[in-house]
């Protein structure tokens, strides 16, 4: 219990599976365990202030399921630390809630290629496509033609796609965008040497 670096490592354990009053509660006792005089102990005090936010997030959801301010808050949290697994199904809460959220359906889209769940990316992408405005066409374009290109194993054409989409993206999607390139890459790779 007094061991600092396992209890950060446990701390990290429960934030990335999404277990955050867990990680909360530890990580309450990692603050206690760092001396105020540590240089890195600021670092410490707002990753605690953080999962605290993303506490009352997830209570302000459970408090409010219908909400769809509270749902898209909480699902932009998930999305900027990185978590598509528990932002996914916000946005489709969203989606659920408000049918015609285009930034809901945006999201489901680029957060389903991100996790590889490409048929999932796909149907979000028609209800894109068609909520989209004129300036995003061109960009669900590339997208398709990732999906279709990743679909048949053509990756050098699904990371150029890709790759197109990331330069047409706004800079609250690029992240995203830059993930799938990733993992198309990842995926390139492997395929190039069996």
């Amino acid at each position: 219990p007094n061991d600092f670096m396992a209890q950060l490592n446990l701390v990290n354990f429960y934030s990335e599976n999404g277990q955050i009053d867990a990680a909360v509660n530890t990580m309450r006792r990692v603050v206690s365990l760092v001396p105020p005089a540590r240089p890195d102990y600021a670092r410490f005090a707002e990753f605690f202030n953080q999962l605290q936010i993303l506490q009352r997030d997830i209570q302000t959801v459970q408090q409010s399921p219908n909400d769809v301010n509270t749902r898209r808050t909480l699902a932009v949290r998930w999305k900027a630390r990185g978590q598509a697994p528990f932002a996914i199904p916000e946005y489709q809460a969203i989606a659920r809630l408000a049918p015609n959220d285009y930034d809901a359906h945006k999201n489901l889209v680029l957060l389903n290629l991100q996790s590889n769940h490409l048929d999932d990316a796909q149907r979000a992408l028609i209800t894109a496509v068609t909520l989209s405005p004129d300036n995003d066409k061109p960009l669900w374009q590339n997208v398709q033609a990732a999906i279709n290109a990743h679909k048949a194993n053509k990756f050098d054409e699904a990371v150029r796609a890709a790759q197109a989409a990331v330069a047409l993206a706004s800079d609250a999607d690029k992240a995203a965008l830059q993930a799938y390139v990733t993992l198309l890459r990842v995926l390139q790779e492997r395929t190039a040497s069996k």
